[in-house]
């Protein structure tokens, strides 16, 4: 997994598939996705 910040966005890709294409975040999203990640909402 490849992420990059930059001033207005938040770029996600799978390095092990790049043709799935790049996930573009602004930043309130990315913080509610990781809120989310620490409070175990996405625990299989």
């Amino acid at each position: 997994m490849q992420t990059k910040f930059t001033k207005d966005a938040v770029y996600v890709r799978n390095n092990r598939h790049p043709e799935a294409g790049t996930a573009v975040f602004d930043h309130t999203e990315w913080a509610v996705f990781i809120a989310g990640v620490k409070d175990g909402d996405y625990d299989l």
